[in-house]
């Protein structure tokens, strides 16, 4: 009979306070002014977890690998990328061959960072804390986690949650050299106009 085997996966966390903001009422007239401050906080946590990135795309360009693209797209209070990655070569044209992404693993442990929030119910006043959960137990690089890392770092932060009359579509190109990068979309938007007329079906009622 096989001995029973015991799998134990090291978690270290840390959590550290990085700022404040004034969490008004909407109606206040700073509501927005302290809004963006504390979204420029949180962001910045976010992006944190592109660190990874500079050894990955490091590997990825001495293998042939000089671009990576992503598509995405949205609009009426949905949208994201919305397909795979493709790998493109030194000239933006996509390799033959879809790589093995596995082979560019991080050497290092990949820490996650996320924004925490409290607010004091007295004093309105927020703070926010970047909270790190390190796992030691490796795992291979995928294309979701890659994907994961682009929407912390914020490349479609401009388009928040898709919830605009309209509809966008670009892709995010980014260098494996030096993690350089070009966003670029098409934007279109849907007018509304009121209009009102009024007659009568027949000549004799007609002005």
């Amino acid at each position: 009979m096989d001995a029973e085997r015991t799998t134990y996966i090291m978690i270290a966390t840390e959590i550290e306070l990085v700022g404040t903001y004034i969490d008004h009422n909407s109606s206040h007239k700073d509501w927005w002014k302290e809004h963006q401050k504390g979204e420029a906080i949180a962001n910045k946590v976010k992006k944190l977890n592109a660190k990874p990135l500079k050894e990955i795309y490091e590997k990825m360009h001495k293998d042939g690998i000089h671009y990576l693209s992503l598509h995405f797209e949205g609009g009426h209070d949905e949208g994201g990328f919305n397909d795979g990655f493709e790998y493109l070569d030194k000239d933006k044209k996509p390799l033959t061959v879809k790589p093995d992404l596995t082979k560019y693993n991080s050497d290092g442990w990949v820490e996650h960072w996320t924004p925490l929030e409290y607010v004091d119910p007295k004093t309105k006043i927020a703070q926010i804390f970047k909270y790190c959960v390190t796992n030691y137990d490796h795992k291979p690089l995928t294309e979701q986690w890659l994907q994961s890392a682009w929407y912390d770092f914020g490349f479609l932060e401009e388009y928040g949650s898709f919830a605009f009359e309209g509809h966008v579509n670009g892709d995010v190109v980014v260098s494996t050299k030096d993690g350089t990068y070009e966003v670029e979309a098409s934007q279109s938007y849907e007018e509304w106009e009121d209009k009102s007329s009024d007659g009568s079906m027949f000549e004799e009622n007609a002005a």
